[in-house]
């Protein structure tokens, strides 16, 4: 069957047409949108840490909100270390975690030198300080308060 240039060209723009109208109507399009991922805290800087910190990493949620990642820092002297956990632990004791982290390279190419997870843990508002399962090795520095470099994104929970 042979089709002029202009009937093919009319039947690309139809099929065009259908296609573009069945991704745009997707069942995920359809849904409610992505939650909006927050930083939750942020303590860190570029400037020379020390391991151990001597006071405690701490956010406060105003409502339930789902975390969905969690970063400290274990510089260790330019060696780095072995991933480990990290929980969280709210004022009345309560604990989530642990979860388990993956090593990431840090600065200067030092290998897990970075521990993260990626999580769906829902917490109620409160006071959370993190755990670190090697807190000799979290770094830390006169810049951050000697608080233990760590980051924590979430989203509010719906209800």
């Amino acid at each position: 069957m042979k089709l002029s240039m202009r009937k093919s060209g009319t039947l690309l723009k139809i099929a065009y047409t259908l296609l573009l109208t069945l991704v745009l109507l997707t069942p995920s399009t359809l849904s409610a949108a992505e939650p909006n991922e927050v930083t939750l805290l942020n303590i860190g800087n570029i400037y020379r840490v020390a391991s151990g910190p001597d006071r405690p990493s701490m956010f406060t949620l105003d409502t339930t909100f789902v975390i969905t990642y969690i970063y400290t820092y274990h510089w260790n002297d330019g060696q780095g270390i072995d991933p480990g956990t990290i929980s969280l632990i709210n004022k009345e004791g309560e604990i989530y975690g642990p979860f388990q982290t993956n090593g990431i390279t840090g600065q200067g190419g030092v290998l897990n030198a970075g521990w993260e997870t990626y999580i769906e843990a829902k917490v109620p508002p409160g006071r959370y300080t993190i755990l670190d399962s090697n807190p000799l090795t979290w770094s830390c520095n006169a810049e951050s308060d000697y608080k233990g470099f760590a980051i924590v994104k979430g989203y509010r929970a719906s209800n």
